[in-house]
């Protein structure tokens, strides 16, 4: 792509406006890389194959999960925007899909729904 294309891909200034307003904000990265507790690379930089990594998945049980807190504690600290990470590079999503590596997510609407928090947070402006 030469530099004439990536400029057309610019945002104009007054859609970039709320985030230099609002600033303050958190970035979710959550899935499959959080239960080795090293960082979300662990996959590829400790060469995982996919036998491996599977067995993350198998053990991926998140009875901690609560979105409604996530989003309360953004907003009691302050933060005007949340963005999570509901697949990262490894393949694992963060909802119930077909995909492999995802199929059978152990969580979805019966642990509570965490954009629907979130935009609903965002349209009351609670």
């Amino acid at each position: 792509m030469d530099a004439d294309n990536l400029q057309s891909l610019a945002l104009p200034e007054e859609k970039k406006a709320w985030f230099v307003h609002d600033r303050f904000g958190m970035f979710v990265h959550w899935g499959l890389y959080a239960l080795p507790a090293r960082h979300e690379w662990v996959k590829s930089r400790e060469e995982l194959d996919d036998a491996d990594y599977q067995k993350y998945f198998d053990h991926f049980d998140p009875d901690l999960y609560d979105p409604r807190e996530w989003a309360r504690r953004a907003k009691a600290a302050g933060m005007k925007y949340v963005v999570l990470t509901t697949k990262h590079h490894e393949g694992f999503c963060l909802w119930d899909t077909r995909c492999e590596l995802s199929g059978g997510c152990p969580f979805g609407a019966d642990r509570g729904d965490w954009s629907y928090h979130i935009s609903s947070r965002r349209d009351r402006r609670e």
